[in-house]
C-alpha cells in the first residue's frame, strides 16, 4: 500500500468515526498535503490555525494564498490579549531568549493555551507532523491520544519532507515561500531560522527552531506522542 492510499484510508476512517473533528495546521508541508487529501474526502472539513501575532510576513501572505486556493472557511485563533500584555510587561517582548522557562511561558501563552481552546471542542484533530522532522517526532504514530481524551490523527506521519514537497508540486499547490530559503520548519519569526548545510548533509529539519537552546528536538508543547488505536466516537 503506497503512502497516499494509506493516508487517505486513515482520513476516511477518521471522518467516518468522529463527528467533532478538524484540521489544526500551521500550513507547513505536512499540513498542506493533509489538507489536500482531506478536502477530497470531506470538502467541508473544519480548519483551524493559530496566529501567535509573531509570524513571518511570508506566513501571513501564504495563509491568504492557500485559503483562496482551497476555498477554506478558516478559523484563526489568537492568544488572550491580556495574558500576552501581562507577560510582555513583566518579562519583555523577547523573553524567550532569556531562558528555557521563559520560552516555554511564551509558547504556552501564545500557542498552547489557544490550541487547547480548539481541541476542547473536538473529539479528534488532524495534524500534519511527520517522523523525519526530528528525533522527538520519529516516534509519532498515525493515531495518538492527546490530553483531555482527544484523539490525534497524523495521516502523513510516515512521509518524508521530500515526499510532501513533491506531492505539493505535482498537484500544483502553492508552497510556503520560506521553504525555498531553507526554512524547513516554520514558526514564529524570532524563533525560526534557515537550516544550515554541514558537509553536504542537511541538518535536522527542526534545528532552525529555538536554536539557542541547542536542542533540535525541542517542542512548543502542542504535540504529545502517546500510541493509541483509533476508537469510534461518532453516533451511528
Amino acid at each position: 500500500m503506497n503512502k497516499i492510499v494509506k493516508s487517505r484510508n486513515l482520513l476516511e476512517e477518521s471522518f467516518d468515526n468522529f463527528e467533532k473533528i478538524a484540521i489544526v495546521t500551521s500550513f507547513q508541508a505536512g499540513g498542506i498535503v493533509t489538507l489536500h487529501l482531506s478536502k477530497k474526502i470531506n470538502p467541508l472539513v473544519r480548519v483551524y490555525t493559530l496566529d501567535t501575532n509573531m509570524l513571518p510576513k511570508e506566513t501571513y501572505d501564504y495563509i491568504s494564498t492557500i485559503s483562496n486556493f482551497f476555498d477554506l472557511d478558516l478559523t484563526v485563533v489568537y492568544p488572550n490579549e491580556e495574558e500576552v500584555h501581562n507577560m510582555v510587561k513583566e518579562h519583555g517582548l523577547e523573553l524567550f531568549y532569556d531562558s528555557k522557562e521563559k520560552r516555554e511561558l511564551c509558547c504556552n501563552t501564545r500557542k498552547v493555551k489557544p490550541f487547547k481552546q480548539i481541541i476542547s471542542k473536538l473529539d479528534a484533530w488532524i495534524s500534519g507532523i511527520h517522523k523525519d522532522q526530528s528525533a522527538a517526532r520519529s516516534i509519532a504514530e498515525s493515531v495518538e491520544h492527546q490530553d483531555a481524551g482527544v484523539i490525534k490523527i497524523n495521516p502523513v506521519a510516515d512521509w518524508t519532507l521530500n515526499e510532501l514537497i513533491s506531492y505539493i508540486k505535482q498537484n500544483n499547490i502553492p508552497i510556503h515561500p520560506l521553504y525555498e530559503r531553507n526554512f524547513l520548519s516554520i514558526g514564529c519569526l524570532p524563533c525560526t531560522r534557515a537550516v544550515k548545510y554541514e558537509k553536504g548533509v542537511r541538518a535536522q529539519q527542526r534545528s532552525g527552531r529555538w536554536w539557542w537552546e541547542d536542542d533540535p528536538g525541542v517542542e512548543c508543547g502542542i504535540h504529545n506522542y502517546y500510541k493509541m488505536g483509533l476508537k469510534k466516537n461518532k453516533k451511528t
